[in-house]
């Protein structure tokens, strides 16, 4: 929805391969957004354009200027029409990026994770961090502020995330009736598991 909003697939004119898969080398933004009651999450490809697109140079310079102009526009329209927009940066060191590279690289089972565009962003660290300084400085605002994770321990920086995010939402606790199991009816009663026997059963090698 906000993506579609921003035109981020298209602002720098690039035809995107619906297969590439665009990690910023574990560096990414994520966004939500809380709309009368209801909560929302939006894919990272909102700032592919300022990060990805500006890095790698598949958009021109005057194209990445335009597109830092009319960000903190839209969201200040956003935020102006009743919505509540949470701005999260999952932020990973170049040790942990190394680390988490090589360890696709070595282990067969996750190469699949590992795409040529990961190597180029590992190339281009500095380009990459750059444009994140960028668009921060463009970007980051009172009514619309980056909240910036350190993400090189995954399960902490998830656990903070969500407990952040918590924090900024007004929620109440949802009441809920007791639940409880049902007796189970013997009628019919017979071995149910006796019936499977003679059944093809998976060998139970782990």
């Amino acid at each position: 929805m906000l993506s579609s909003l921003l035109g981020a697939d298209r602002a720098c004119g690039q035809e995107r391969d619906p297969d590439r898969r665009i990690r910023e080398g574990d560096r990414k933004p994520l966004l939500t957004s809380a709309i009368e009651g209801a909560r929302l999450r939006f894919r990272p490809v909102l700032m592919t354009s300022p990060g990805v697109e500006y890095a790698m140079g598949f958009c021109t310079a005057k194209q990445h200027e335009r597109f830092l102009q009319l960000c903190p526009e839209i969201e200040k329209y956003i935020v102006e029409g009743g919505i509540q927009l949470i701005k999260i940066w999952l932020e990973v060191g170049k040790e942990e990026q190394e680390r988490r590279f090589l360890a696709r690289i070595n282990d067969p089972l996750r190469q699949w994770k590992l795409s040529p565009m990961d190597l180029e962003s590992y190339r281009r660290w500095y380009d990459y961090s750059r444009a994140r300084d960028l668009m921060f400085e463009k970007t980051d605002s009172d009514y619309a502020p980056w909240h910036i994770v350190p993400s090189d321990a995954k399960r902490r920086a998830r656990l903070n995330c969500i407990s952040h995010i918590l924090s900024l939402i007004p929620y109440k606790k949802v009441a809920s009736a007791e639940i409880e199991l049902p007796k189970r009816s013997n009628k019919k009663k017979y071995d149910d598991r006796e019936s499977l026997v003679e059944r093809r059963i998976v060998a139970l090698k782990y």
